[in-house]
């Protein structure tokens, strides 16, 4: 927000409850999405709890390239998105600059567990699961 000159005393206060009824509104929704995409995740890949905090990682780390974002794609199979996300992470590990190397190598041993997963290594097309789970973290969180 960009203010120009100094508002008086009820349209500051009207600022920070528009702010504070902002803030509990998208914390609902955040609520809500991460809520079904815990259920996606376990229903539907069959992620394990022990790989659901590796993958959302993941996904938030993938996410924060723009050329993973902008390869996300529906005519990719699963196994394809992995295999991009997985390059993307290695990528902004290695771009951050200051991470030691065996830290990158044992982050990316953890990201690797992923493919261990069948739903996640499906070469079929049609099954589009784990792309709606990136674009409900990439659009709703």
């Amino acid at each position: 927000m960009k203010i120009e000159n100094l508002l008086n005393k009820e349209e500051y206060i009207s600022i920070f409850r528009s702010s504070e009824e902002n803030k509990k509104e998208n914390f609902k929704k955040i609520k809500k999405n991460t809520k079904e995409i815990h259920n996606i995740l376990r229903e539907k890949i069959f992620i394990t709890d022990e790989l659901k905090p590796i993958i959302i990682s993941a996904l938030l780390l993938a996410l924060s390239d723009d050329t993973f974002v902008n390869t996300l794609n529906s005519k990719f199979s699963s196994k394809m998105i992995l295999n991009q996300m997985l390059t993307s992470i290695r990528n902004r590990l290695e771009s951050v600059g200051g991470i030691p190397q065996e830290k990158i190598d044992l982050m990316m041993k953890n990201y690797k567990s992923l493919e261990s997963n069948e739903v996640l290594t499906s070469t079929n097309i049609k099954e589009d699961n784990f792309l709606n789970v990136i674009l409900k973290v990439k659009n709703e969180i």
